[in-house]
C-alpha cells in the first residue's frame, strides 16, 4: 500500500486565470504564434548585423528581443504553474512538453544576438553600453505606459495581501504614488 506523504499545501490552489482560461485556451497558442512570427522577423533583420549597430538600434534590437522572450514566457510559465497542481494530467504534462519544443525552437532561431554580440570587440562594446541611447534598458526604466501597469499591479498585489512594499526609484511619477518617501543622496539618508 502507497503512502501520501502530506506537505501542508493540498489545500493550496492558484489562480492561473489571469495567465490563460486554461490548458486548451486557444490564446497559448495565438500568443505562441505571434512569437514565433516576431522571432522570424527579428531574425530576418538583424543576423549577421549585431556588430554593426549603433547604440540606438541595439536598444532597439535588445528591447524587441526582451518583448518576443517575454511573449513565450507567459504560457510557459503557465503551462508549468497548471502542471505543478495536477501532475497527473495528460493534457497539462502535454502542454509542458509542447510549449517547451517551442520555446527551444524559439531560442534557438534567437540565440544569433548573444553570439554576435559576444564576438564584438571589446573596446566598441564598451562605447556602445557608455551610450545613453542604452541607459533606459540598464538602468530598468519603464515606458509610461509599462509603469502605470506595473504599478497598479503593485498596488493590488499590496492590497489583497497586506504587503508592504520597497521600492527603488528615480522615477518622480513612482515616488509620488508612494505612501512614503525615503531620499538618498551618496548613500545617505537626507529625507525620510
Amino acid at each position: 500500500m502507497a503512502t501520501t506523504e502530506l506537505t501542508g499545501a493540498e489545500d493550496v490552489a492558484w489562480d492561473l486565470g489571469d495567465l490563460y482560461a486554461g490548458v486548451d485556451d486557444p490564446a497559448i497558442d495565438q500568443d505562441l504564434a505571434q512569437a514565433e512570427q516576431d522571432a522570424a522577423a527579428f531574425r530576418e533583420r538583424y543576423h549577421g548585423t549585431v556588430a554593426e549597430l549603433d547604440a540606438a538600434a541595439l536598444a532597439e534590437a535588445i528591447a524587441e528581443y526582451e518583448r518576443i522572450e517575454s511573449a513565450l514566457v507567459r504560457p510557459l510559465t503557465y503551462a508549468h504553474l497548471v502542471f505543478a497542481t495536477n501532475m497527473a494530467d495528460p493534457a497539462r504534462g502535454a502542454l509542458v512538453a509542447r510549449l517547451g519544443e517551442k520555446g527551444a525552437a524559439l531560442d534557438t532561431q534567437l540565440l544569433f544576438l548573444a553570439l554576435e554580440w559576444a564576438s564584438v570587440e571589446d573596446d566598441t562594446a564598451e562605447a556602445l553600453l557608455a551610450d545613453p541611447a542604452l541607459d533606459a534598458l540598464l538602468t530598468g526604466n519603464l515606458d509610461s505606459v509599462t509603469q502605470d501597469e506595473v504599478l497598479k499591479l503593485l498596488r493590488r498585489l499590496r492590497d489583497e495581501r497586506s504587503l508592504t512594499l520597497l521600492i527603488v526609484t528615480h522615477s518622480p511619477e513612482v515616488a509620488a504614488a508612494s505612501d512614503r518617501n525615503i531620499r538618498l543622496r551618496d548613500g545617505k539618508i537626507v529625507e525620510a
